[in-house]
């Protein structure tokens, strides 16, 4: 049985959960609000800058992590505890510097550690605390003694994740967060008594150590991000990846700590939405069930390259879950990723078609491992249609293998269009990006078992009708992002950017 994906209505969706009695399981989320944030790129290279903004939509005040990952091998650059008033909305931008890059904003929003915006101390290597760090890809922690330098922090991405909320009892905390009569948070210096840091004594400690302090993640949260470029005008506005359910506990850390991940999910169950109505399989490991419910068996969305407008496009792929698979060294990477971190990156191959805008197949490869050497390699990508990326970005792979598939989706315009743009248009169209079509026609799909994850026990829950146990063996890789386009009007010297959200198949079996 193949399983494809479809949009269901948030209402299906609430009622096929309660059906299910999977209620709890880690899903994207429909409405775009959740407990996880995940922002597929942000970049500081070559002129950019990323303005992100994250809102609490609740009426609630919560604790939250944010999450700074390089984009070579998900090595974390920076995090800090966000506190979140009811309705409160947190601005920052990440920015470059002489040698990386650092975090600055002028929000208001609580934050730990209380100085990190302040840039008033600097660590043994001469870094402000807001700055991007490379402790977890150098020393003990190298990966790469050739991509150690801080610059490798300039482009990478993001995640958001809820730790908790605020108990509704304890008002004398949530007073401290909440803006007074100043406009501000009453007293963010306060809720340093409440950090479970080495040495606090204090009775009372967060998460809930001597009071109820904090309850379970409720969900609420959504963000958006920009890559903007001020010497020519470019912006880039995407949304944010939202999970919802993720965690049912309570998951509060200190700041600099490396948890809670997205791995730390409870339970650890997943729910996809399907044609037939929706899948929930148990796992064994929390990051199989979020690897499950970004899992995609293609991708898909649409170029740009016109000469007239000096159109170019470039797709963002990113792995958020691929940093709980892969060691570094050579060697094959745990299911469903193929190989670990060495000298050109931890790479998976993929298939692909291309179709111009009257539906004619341009070029399509399916081999095993990749054709041409299409090979995808870091966690955070660029793939650029065109020479140079959009993004000006150094994580790039180039699609040049494809060079001549890609010029050749070019469109005749019809009769009626307008005698001034009656030109041959292109090249553009659509190009699929497979995930599960390197193997040769006549293999099953579901012997590639490096691009497949199977749960313990899985159920469809259709639409109508008896929900039955199924295999549940999700096929392809979990992956987000969006495309990035550009026009240029020569004649005033002005140039537009526009981003369109990946599109996406799934199979489960």
């Amino acid at each position: 049985m193949n399983i494809q994906h479809r949009v269901l209505s948030l209402a299906t969706l609430a009622a096929l959960a309660v059906q299910s009695g999977m209620s709890h399981a880690v899903h994207v989320s429909p409405g775009g609000t959740g407990q996880v944030l995940l922002f597929p790129y942000y970049t500081a290279r070559g002129g950019y800058n990323t303005l992100i903004t994250v809102v609490n939509t609740q009426d609630n005040t919560k604790a939250v992590k944010v999450r700074f990952l390089e984009g070579k091998n998900s090595r974390e650059v920076l995090d800090f505890n966000l506190f979140l008033a009811p309705n409160d909305i947190w601005t920052g931008a990440v920015v470059g510097t002489a040698a990386g890059a650092r975090l600055v904003t002028n929000d208001n929003s609580c934050v730990l550690p209380l100085d990190l915006f302040t840039e008033t101390r600097v660590d043994a290597q001469g870094l402000a605390p807001n700055e991007f760090k490379n402790t977890q890809y150098t020393g003990a922690n190298v990966d790469s003694t050739t991509m150690a330098s801080l610059d490798r922090a300039r482009e990478g991405f993001f995640e958001v994740i809820e730790m908790g909320v605020i108990d509704p009892i304890n008002s004398s905390v949530i007073a401290f967060i909440k803006p007074g009569s100043s406009n501000r948070p009453v007293n963010c210096s306060a809720l340093t008594s409440y950090e479970p840091t080495p040495g606090n004594t204090n009775a009372v400690r967060f998460p809930n150590v001597g009071a109820p302090l904090m309850i379970a993640p409720q969900g609420g949260l959504t963000g958006r991000a920009s890559l903007i470029r001020a010497d020519d005008g470019s912006n880039f506005t995407f949304s944010a990846t939202a999970l919802e359910a993720w965690s049912d506990k309570v998951a509060y850390t200190i700041a600099g700590d490396l948890g809670p991940s997205l791995a730390d999910v409870s339970p650890r169950t997943s729910m996809v939405l399907v044609g037939e109505g929706t899948v929930t399989a148990q796992w064994a490991e929390g990051r199989d069930a979020v690897s499950a419910a970004l899992m995609r068996y293609s991708v898909k969305n649409e170029f740009i390259l016109d000469s007239g407008t000096a159109s170019k496009t470039d797709w963002v792929v990113t792995f958020p879950t691929k940093r709980f698979y892969v060691a570094v060294g050579p060697g094959p990477a745990q299911a469903p990723f193929s190989s670990n971190f060495a000298t050109n990156g931890p790479c998976d191959p993929y298939g692909y078609s291309i179709f111009d805008r009257e539906a004619r197949l341009a070029g399509s490869r399916s081999c095993p491992g990749g054709c041409n050497g299409e090979r995808v390699c870091w966690t955070a990508n660029i793939m650029p249609f065109a020479t140079p990326n959009l993004a000006l970005s150094a994580n790039n792979f180039s699609l040049l293998s494809l060079s001549n598939e890609v010029s050749g989706a070019l469109t005749n315009p019809g009769p009626y269009t307008t005698l001034a743009l009656n030109a041959r248009q292109g090249p553009n169209g659509t190009f699929s990006l497979n995930f599960n079509n390197t193997l040769p026609s006549s293999v099953p799909p579901f012997t590639n078992i490096q691009s497949t994850v199977a749960p313990t026990s899985a159920t469809l829950t259709p639409t109508s009708g008896v929900a039955r146990t199924i295999r549940g063996v999700h096929f392809g890789l979990p992956v987000i992002g969006f495309m990035m386009h550009n026009y240029r009007n020569g004649s005033v010297q002005s140039s537009y950017g526009g981003v369109i959200e990946h599109k996406f198949t799934t199979r489960i079996e």
